[in-house]
This record gives C-alpha cells, structure tokens and sequence, in this order.
C-alpha cells in the first residue's frame, strides 16, 4: 500500500464536512433564537463514534496498547506497578481502572475520548460562542493527535482547561491541584503552573506588537539562538554533557527546524493580528475570560516562532495552548457584524481546515478504521506505521 495517499484523508474530511453543515445548522437556530442543545448532542455522538471507536489508527496507538497489555487490573497492584514502564502514574491508574472495568484495549480508547469530549463540551458551552465551530476547530488544529496519538497529553491540557475558572478568582491552590493531577498524566504540565500570572495579565499593546515583531524577524531569518546557548553551557561542562548535547542537535529528529514561509505561516500571524490587535478591546469588553485565552494564543506563538529551530520543542509545547483557537475564533466571529465580512471569514477559515486536515492524515498509520465494522490486525498496523516511520526518517536525513 502506498504510505502517502489522498484516499486516506476521504473519512476525515466526510466527517469534517458532517461538522461544517451541523455549523451551518446551529448558525441558522441562533439567527432565530432556536434551541441548539440537539445539534450539541448530535456533535458529542459523531464525535465520540468518530474517533472513540476508531481502530489501530495513528502513531502511538501501538505503544498504549503494549502498555494496556502489561498493566495489571487494580486487584494485582503491588510495589511494581508504579515502577512499572516509563508512563506516568496517573494515566497508568486511569488504565488500570478501565481494564478493571472491561479488559479490553478499545474501551479504554472509548474511555479516554469520552473524558476529553465531556470536558471539552463543558469548556466550548463556558468560553466559545459557537458550540459546533469550537469542535472543529479543536479537532482541525492538533486535536485529532491528541485524541488518536497524544492521549496522556490530552488529559493533562483538559484538566488545564479546567482549571482556567480559577484564575480570574485567584485560586491559585485550585489552579496547582488541577494541573498537578495533570503532571501525573504528562511532565508537561509542569508548565502550566509557571504561567499561572501571566494569564490574567492584562498587557499593553505595545507588549503584544513587540513579542510579535521579535518572532517574526526570529523566524523569517531563521536566527539560531538556542543551540549555541546549548552548546556553549554544554562545552563549559565538557564530557558526556558535550557530547550527546552535539548527538541530540545533529539528530534529524530532535535538532530539526521547522523555519520555512508556509500556508501556517501566513495563519497564525493573521490569527495574533485578529486576537492581540484587531478584536482585541471588543473581546475583553465582552467578556473578561477572553483575557485568558488571548494570553494563551501569545503564548502559542512565543512558543511556536521562539523556539522554531527546534521542530519538536516548537510544536509538542504550542500545542498545549490550542484552546486559544477554538474560543477565540468563534468570539471574534460573534464580535463581526457586517454580513459580508462574517460570510468571508467562515469561507476562509472552512477551506484552511479542510486543507489542513488533509495534509496532517494523508498518511498510512491515519488510514481510518473503525471498530464497529472490519478492522486490521495489530500486526499489520503497526506494520504500516513502521513503514512510514522509516519513509519519513529517510526524507529528514536528505
């Protein structure tokens, strides 16, 4: 089978064009003040048949799977449980609870989308003002790797989503509990705690303009400030630190950049110019939550141009700030009145996301497979996966 193919982008954009006319539906029930809680309904079903009873599909499937397979059910935990693999503890409980419950790999897979969708539902009814769009946009933009590939990664972001009520109100303990349950799902939640007063800040526009003016000129001339820092400290402290500081900036996988003027490029300078500069008193007049995620948006561009020379670090980090995207783009939408301008904005962004999910799923390992009809084996998936791997180290190494 071919490893890159436009057939396997078909289901994903079928159930992404379901998504956009369920929009265009609830777009059409608040014009005249109808209810929309069964087009929520309908979302949160498709949502979780769609990717909640998906087979062996993605990249990291194969390594949860083992991990499922080794794990013991809650009536065999002993001492070596928590030593147990390289996992964090707290998604390794979540495991064993569900394979306690019915031991079977792909309820627990049903069990993890379903935990980020009620979550999810609650976060997009709190802060978004379109409830289908939100969904989309999640899905669109790194959602769909979290909820096939990046799952430890998911509950730690849900569980920082749901700690962003406490921030306006000053809870910092509520805030650090959250996202300390969160770390025991991924390290990566260590983050969130320092951002913590950068949040509700509310900063001035010239902060803004200057944060998106250094990251631009930071990425266009693809200025390398990093790994000199990195290999100057590491040829300070000589030894072993030198050396595998030189292996891990020569590795195609982790020393790789993402410089490069692309279609996402020219999106996410429009996206901070329409949530910093444009939209943004009518935003935080509004409502002053919007606040929050217009922090986070610059904090996804920080991250995303900032540390561009290193394409793993710019990428896993941003991603954990993604729910800038799915509320601010509904809320700037709501702020829009012309006609015209709303009906242009809902094009644009309608052909970016359909042009995105297809670039991201064009892929072997993503080639869609559900189980409530006839799924491949383990064996022959992870054969696929393997032999995309190794296509797509052979292009970094050229």
């Amino acid at each position: 089978m071919e490893i890159i193919s436009l057939v396997y982008t078909i289901p994903y954009l079928l159930f992404l064009l379901f998504l956009i006319l369920l929009m265009f539906l609830e777009f059409y029930q608040l014009k005249y003040n109808r209810g929309i809680t069964g087009i929520r309904l309908i979302v949160m079903i498709s949502f979780l048949l769609f990717f909640g009873l998906k087979g062996f599909v993605g990249r990291d499937v194969f390594l949860y799977y083992d991990l499922f397979s080794n794990l013991p059910t809650i009536n065999h935990w002993n001492s070596d449980f928590f030593k147990l693999n390289d996992y964090e503890v707290g998604f390794k409980i979540l495991m064993s609870v569900s394979k306690t419950i019915v031991p079977n790999f792909f309820f627990f897979a049903f069990l993890s989308v379903f935990i980020d969708a009620m979550i999810l539902h609650f976060i997009i009814k709190r802060y978004s003002r379109y409830y289908v769009l939100a969904f989309i946009i999640y899905i669109v933009f790194y959602g769909y790797i979290f909820e096939m590939d990046q799952i430890r990664n998911a509950k730690a972001v849900m569980l920082f989503l749901l700690s962003l009520r406490y921030v306006l109100n000053n809870k910092f303990l509520s805030y650090c509990l959250l996202n300390l349950i969160g770390f025991t799902f991924h390290s990566s939640s260590i983050l969130f705690l320092f951002i913590y007063p950068f949040l509700k800040k509310r900063f001035s526009l010239t902060f803004y303009a200057v944060v998106f003016i250094i990251g631009i000129v930071l990425f266009v001339l693809q200025i390398e400030y990093i790994k000199p820092m990195v290999m100057y400290v590491a040829s300070k402290m000589g030894g072993v630190f030198q050396t595998k500081a030189e292996i891990y900036i020569a590795s195609p996988i982790y020393g790789k950049d993402m410089f490069g003027i692309t279609l996402g490029f020219f999106e996410r300078i429009v996206s901070y110019c329409l949530f910093c500069f444009i939209y943004y008193k009518k935003l935080i007049d509004r409502d002053k939550e919007n606040l929050l995620f217009i922090n986070l948006y610059v904090l996804f561009f920080i991250f995303y141009f900032y540390f561009a020379e290193f394409m793993v670090l710019a990428v896993r980090t941003s991603a954990l700030f993604i729910a800038a995207y799915f509320v601010l783009y509904p809320n700037v939408l709501f702020e829009i009145n012309r006609k015209l301008t709303r009906q242009l904005v809902v094009i644009m962004l309608t052909i970016f996301m359909f042009f995105r999910m297809a670039t991201y799923v064009k892929y072997i390992e993503y080639k869609y497979e559900n189980i409530l009809f006839d799924t491949s084996s383990y064996k022959i998936r992870k054969s696929y996966a393997d032999e995309s791997a190794n296509y797509l180290q052979e292009l970094d190494k050229k």
